[in-house]
Parts: C-alpha cells; structure tokens; sequence
C-alpha cells in the first residue's frame, strides 16, 4: 500500500479537538483510555496532571497519559489548545473506556 494512503485511511483512527479556556478558567477531563498530545497554539497556564503541575505557553506541546487526571487552567488571557487522541481507534477494537471522577 502507498504510504499516502495509509496517511489518509489512519485518519479515521486519530482525532483532533480544539479548547479554548477563558482566562483564569479550569477545565477538568475525565479519565479516558486513549492517549493524548495537547499543544497550545495560544496563551498561556498550566496542566495538572495526575497531581504534578506544569507550566505551558504558546508553542508547547505535552501529553496526557492513559487514564490520567488531567486539568487545564488558562493564565492571565485566553488559552487555545488542541488535543490529538487515539479515542476513534480504539473504539473500533472495543478499547475506549471513560471514567467519571
């Protein structure tokens, strides 16, 4: 199989959201069994992530590992972050789990 087209067929198994976090807001996620790279594309805060706190700005990237406590929290302005995840992949192999918490 071509590579392009392994690229375009992968792009049903990855996804893409976009967040925008009013200054000074938090925003806590559930517990998921996909794996996550957040990137800040705008402004800045900080990440907890299972209880261990990380200062982000524009241009960062991090991730969120299976099944962590993750909350964002937007600085002083405006945060605009997006995640990528595995979510659609493993909801085709019968993976995907969420946890309330």
């Amino acid at each position: 199989m071509p590579i392009w087209r392994a690229a375009l067929e992968s792009q049903h198994e990855v996804r893409s959201c976009r967040s925008v976090l009013p200054a000074g807001k938090r925003l806590r996620s559930v517990k998921r069994s996909s794996s996550s790279v957040f990137h800040v594309v705008e402004g800045n805060g900080a990440s907890t992530v299972d209880g261990m706190r990380f200062a982000w700005k524009s241009g960062d990237t991090f991730s969120g590992p299976v099944f962590a406590d993750v909350d964002h929290e937007a600085g002083s302005a405006n945060a605009f972050l997006i995640r990528i995840h595995d979510g659609p992949l493993q909801q085709k192999l019968n993976f995907y789990e969420e946890i309330s918490r």
